[in-house]
């Protein structure tokens, strides 16, 4: 069974202000460690065959630090041109000629800090297709929303502006949990979502700039493929947007485990 992940890492991180002017957001240092290097060490103790990571912004700084690795994951670089010109939805698009021969792929962003069995949870879970969720009350400015009937997941609401995600829950749909912006498809889910990302890049998007995140694949997924919620209680979670979760990430100890 070949296992594969994806990194999201080619953002500019503008939100960090001058740390990111000349280092990536994924190679900011917290204490000795970076959120690349913790999580590649996360999904190699799981045992993923090969790691993509979709890179941009200062890509070359990322390529000179995984040469100075040596992971047992097999790690492969997709350069994304355009990471000033379009939204997440690209980048995680790009990966679908290097999923093709997977039984299954988990999806991740490259400034989501998580304990390293959080990982686990998903990867080792027994539902071919699920999402890492944590039970709490969402924050309508920030949460992703996952939502659906009878215990499923079939669409992620979010509000880009940062006002109001309450608005974008449809109908008759249950908030299950907060989404931790990890997935896990395989199998013929998997297909599904290569066809959605192929059809993205080659049907969808067009000459100008189109800034969708990367829930519109995924949503158009689930909603055929509905997935299974890995809940996670009190969850311990870092995402990597300011200065202060750069401190909390220098602090935590379940980071400090990899130095």
């Amino acid at each position: 069974m070949i296992k594969k992940a994806v990194i999201l890492a080619a953002g500019v991180g503008s939100r960090m202000g001058d740390l990111t002017v000349d280092t990536p957001k994924c190679l900011i240092d917290l204490g000795g460690t970076n959120s690349l290097d913790y999580i590649l060490k996360c999904l190699q103790e799981c045992e993923i065959d090969e790691t993509l990571i979709i890179v941009g912004h200062l890509r070359e700084k990322i390529r000179s630090f995984i040469r100075t690795r040596n992971y047992k994951t097999a790690v492969k670089l997709v350069e994304n041109d355009f990471y000033n010109y379009h939204g997440c939805e690209y980048s995680m698009a790009l990966s679908a000629p290097h999923l093709k021969n997977a039984d299954s792929a988990v999806i991740v962003e490259a400034d989501l800090l998580m304990p390293a069995q959080y990982f686990a949870r998903v990867i080792g879970s027994p539902h071919e297709n699920c999402v890492l969720l944590r039970n709490c009350e969402l924050n309508p400015a920030r949460s992703v929303a996952a939502c659906g009937r009878g215990g499923s997941v079939r669409h992620f609401a979010y509000d880009e502006n940062h006002i109001d995600v309450f608005k974008y829950i449809e109908p008759g749909e249950d908030v299950i949990g907060e989404s931790m912006q990890m997935w896990k498809f395989g199998g013929a889910a998997l297909k599904h979502l290569i066809e959605m990302f192929e059809d993205y890049l080659y049907n969808i998007i067009g000459e100008k700039p189109d800034t969708r995140n990367g829930l519109f694949s995924i949503n158009r997924a689930a909603a055929k493929f509905p997935l299974s919620p890995v809940i996670i209680e009190s969850a311990e979670w870092i995402n990597l947007n300011t200065l202060e979760d750069v401190a909390k990430g220098r602090n935590a100890s379940w980071i400090k485990k990899y130095l």
